[in-house]
Formats: structure tokens, C-alpha cells, sequence
């Protein structure tokens, strides 16, 4: 029951970042050292399929609905965090797809804009799988490590993998928002310089 419980949590934290899968995926790989839970190849395979047709399902909400429009979504993909995933799906799609992949609520308003930009689909899906993967194989480590470093403690060991998984995405953000900043900050001079030439 556990694997399709965290298929779906990977599924619905795609188009909605209500339920925390990377928590999840942590907690799972944690315990694995205990020997009571699913095999890790079970917790990768079925994380990224959730978290691909998640996707999949953002990228088709962007690109049949005005999502900015609907007041639930425009809580996580608001107009500057679109905008700022067109410019930047524009300049270099597959990066900053693979980049958003790790931030909650910015995966969501990136999905959503490159179905409303109507990005390449045959793009968007391999670009998507990979960074499913990288992103599962990631939270799978920081359970595994914490699991290691406390495995006479398990819960103790579940707590501190989720603790640092988090840490580690807030840091993530941190570092995009800031080359992202600066590089609109440049492009918004270059562009100032062009107009007065």
C-alpha cells in the first residue's frame, strides 16, 4: 500500500504542492536500513512515475487553462513566477526545467508556464524523466546517508534526513532566486543600453 500511496503523493505534488513527496521519499529510504520497508528500486520507480505524469499533468493544466485566472493555483504559480519561467524556458528550456524540478512550488509554476507557452511536448517529457530521476535519486540519498548516520534510531534518522532534505531545497531556491535575479538585472541593462543606442 505504501508505493501507490507514494505514487499518488508524487503525482498530486506535480500540479499542487500540497502534500510533501520528497518527505516521503526520505522518510521510505530512511528506514531502509532497518530492513522493514520496500526495496529502493521499488521507491525510485514508483516516485518518478508519480512525479512524471505530475508533470505532465502541469504542463497540460498551463496549457488548457488560464492558470493565473484560477485562485487556487495562482497561490503557487503567480504572474512574476510565470514570467519569469518564460523568459527563462526561452532562453534555456531544459536547464531550468531540470533546475525547477527541485523546488517545490517554482516545478509548479514552470510546468504550468511551459504548457501555457506551449514549450515543445516532445521536449518537455525527456527532459522531465531525467529530472525525475535526479530529483527522487537525490531525496533517496539524504534518507539513505541520515538512515546510515542513526540506524540505531530510525525515527530519529527519518526526522533528521527530512530536516536536511528541506534545508537542502530552501538553499536550492535561495541560490536560483539570486543567479535568476542577477541575470534579469543584466539582461534589464543590456537592454537599457540597447534602447539608448
Amino acid at each position: 500500500m505504501i508505493l501507490p500511496t507514494l505514487m499518488l503523493f508524487c503525482f498530486i505534488d506535480g500540479f499542487a504542492p500540497i502534500l510533501p513527496s520528497e518527505t516521503l521519499i526520505i522518510a521510505l529510504a530512511s528506514l531502509w536500513h532497518t530492513g522493514q520497508v520496500v526495496p529502493l528500486w521499488s521507491i525510485i520507480i514508483f516516485a518518478v512515475i508519480g512525479a512524471f505524469f505530475g508533470d505532465l499533468g502541469a504542463y497540460h493544466v498551463g496549457k488548457w487553462l488560464p492558470v493565473s485566472k484560477i485562485p487556487v493555483i495562482r497561490r503557487f504559480a503567480t504572474e512574476e513566477a510565470l514570467a519569469t519561467a518564460r523568459n527563462a524556458l526561452n532562453r534555456r528550456g531544459a536547464s531550468y526545467l531540470l533546475t525547477a524540478r527541485f523546488i517545490p512550488v517554482g516545478r509548479v509554476a514552470v510546468n504550468m508556464t511551459a504548457g501555457a507557452a506551449h514549450y515543445q511536448l516532445r521536449r518537455f517529457m525527456p527532459t522531465m524523466i531525467v529530472a525525475d530521476i535526479l530529483w527522487c535519486s537525490f531525496s533517496v540519498i539524504i534518507g539513505l546517508t541520515a538512515g546510515r548516520f542513526f540506524k540505531g534510531h530510525p525515527f530519529l534518522g527519518m526526522v533528521i534526513g527530512i530536516a536536511c532534505g528541506i534545508t537542502m531545497g530552501l538553499i536550492i531556491d535561495q541560490i536560483i532566486s539570486r543567479v535568476t535575479a542577477k541575470k534579469n538585472s543584466q539582461l534589464a541593462q543590456e537592454e537599457l543600453g540597447d534602447s539608448v543606442v
